[in-house]
């Protein structure tokens, strides 16, 4: 959901962060779609979201020239500390960039 709304939103979002989520590949498919930055993240212990599918979604997106972090925490299908600094690095990131083009 995060991704749709990111990219076919009426406003676009400047950022995704997605957390044992993967890419929807209809996204993938349409080449006129512009990703924002990607915080792309799963827990080790995830069983659901594997790292065969995140390794997939950061090759497709970085494919596309998107701006993608890659973070593999500790834990499973989960928010966790990792991630939470990890997000906080990437909106501290996109607030400099706002404030640069100010």
């Amino acid at each position: 959901m995060a991704f749709r709304a990111a990219v076919c939103g009426a406003r676009r979002g400047a950022a995704v962060i997605a957390v044992g989520g993967d890419v929807p590949p209809e996204l993938l498919k349409d080449s006129s779609h512009f990703f924002p930055v990607v915080l792309q993240a799963r827990g080790e212990l995830d069983e659901w979201y594997t790292a065969a599918k995140h390794d997939a979604d950061i090759g497709a997106l970085a494919a596309r020239g998107v701006d993608v972090e890659r973070l593999v925490f500790a834990g499973a299908h989960e928010w966790t500390e990792d991630v939470s600094r990890a997000a906080g690095r990437l909106i501290a990131k996109l607030t400099r960039r706002v404030r640069h083009d100010e």
